[in-house]
């Protein structure tokens, strides 16, 4: 069960998540401002990419730059974006409801145990984790990756497939 709460975990974060970005010239939309925090925000996007679970500081400061992209989203996809941090949101209120930390859970996935971090903790984190990731989760990151290829020039599915 622990594999369980760790793949998905990893899943959610890593795959749904946006995945990773990738640069491209702005389109001269009318969200400039929009696309150029998502270029700016490169560095993190790339943190979700292909780790089963992301660099806890990297994706921390994720966290926090996704709120800045929801509200700075252009109609388009503003209310993707409110999906997506709202889901960020709620694994955050999982993680802080099972007491552990985006570290405690990295270190988890990568096979060292933390000390002190209760399995069963983290096995209800697992169902927690499962339920975050839904099909609205998946249309609001296709819708997401799609307006910043098209409006951005900044392709989020590179590191995806």
């Amino acid at each position: 069960m622990r594999k369980t709460a760790i793949l998905t975990a990893g899943l959610l974060l890593g795959a749904s998540l946006l995945g990773g970005c990738g640069g491209g010239d702005d389109k001269g939309s009318s969200s400039k401002g929009y696309c150029d925090l998502l270029k700016d925000s490169q560095s993190e996007l790339n943190t979700l990419s292909g780790n089963d679970v992301p660099d806890a500081k990297e994706f921390e400061k994720f966290l926090d730059r996704a709120d800045d992209l929801a509200k700075e989203a252009p109609a388009a996809v503003k209310d993707d974006w409110k999906v997506l941090d709202g889901t960020l949101d709620d694994l955050q209120k999982a993680l802080d409801d099972a007491g552990i930390t985006l570290q405690q859970l990295s270190e988890a996935a990568s096979g060292k145990m933390p000390e002190g971090l209760d399995a069963s903790k983290l096995q209800a984190l697992g169902t927690k984790l499962q339920g975050l990731s839904s099909e609205k989760l998946t249309k609001a990151t296709a819708a997401i990756q799609k307006h910043a290829k098209d409006e951005c020039g900044v392709d989020l599915d590179d590191a995806t497939n």
